[in-house]
């Protein structure tokens, strides 16, 4: 059998021939992964990251405010003074600007050197007035104010006991008072 030659092509012809086989292989070909690799990557991890970000807001709208002592943060003054033996002690305070105590329970510089209660009040045993003079260093028991304790005698020659009254009226609770909203608050050792 005789075959005739194939005609030459020409070069336009070559390389549109090199062009289609390009083609054909690269429609044959799996998609090149490694190319792709990174950009999934980041689009998965920054779905998972959208995704627990959405279940953490859902979660969050879910939780119930817990119960408290009050329905919400409070701003309160309480007005105690200490009388030893018949004279008025100044309460420990702060530099002017500062405070003395803790977020919840704390006094300022004069004029403002009273009892702050700030915040939300969970159980009513946080703002006892025991925890007040705990938070700002008054030794405060029930048989003690300041350096006094009970017993101890006064310059009249008597011994003295600690007392206490709210709003003038007598209060046998001492450190376990559960402060309040504007009241006064008397001590007294005589």
């Amino acid at each position: 059998m005789n075959e005739e030659p194939a005609p030459e092509l020409t070069s336009h012809e070559k390389k549109e021939l090199r062009k289609e086989e390009r083609e054909e292989q690269k429609q044959n070909q799996p998609i090149p992964w490694k190319k792709y690799k990174g950009k999934a990557i980041g689009y998965g991890i920054l779905a998972i990251i959208l995704f627990l970000f959405i279940l953490l807001l859902y979660k969050v709208s879910q939780v119930k405010p817990a119960e408290g002592y009050t329905s919400g943060p409070v701003h309160w003054h309480a007005y105690p003074t200490v009388m030893v033996c018949g004279e008025e002690k100044t309460l420990p305070y702060p530099a002017p600007s500062q405070h003395l105590g803790n977020p919840l329970l704390h006094t300022h510089a004069p004029p403002e050197n009273y009892a702050h209660i700030e915040g939300q009040i969970y159980n009513k045993d946080d703002i006892t007035l025991g925890k007040y003079f705990d938070a700002i260093g008054v030794k405060f028991s029930n048989t003690g104010i300041l350096e006094k304790r009970n017993g101890e005698k006064c310059g009249n020659g008597k011994p003295g006991q600690v007392r206490m009254s709210v709003n003038g009226v007598p209060n046998t609770e001492l450190r376990n008072h559960v402060l309040a909203d504007g009241e006064k608050i008397l001590i007294t050792f005589e």
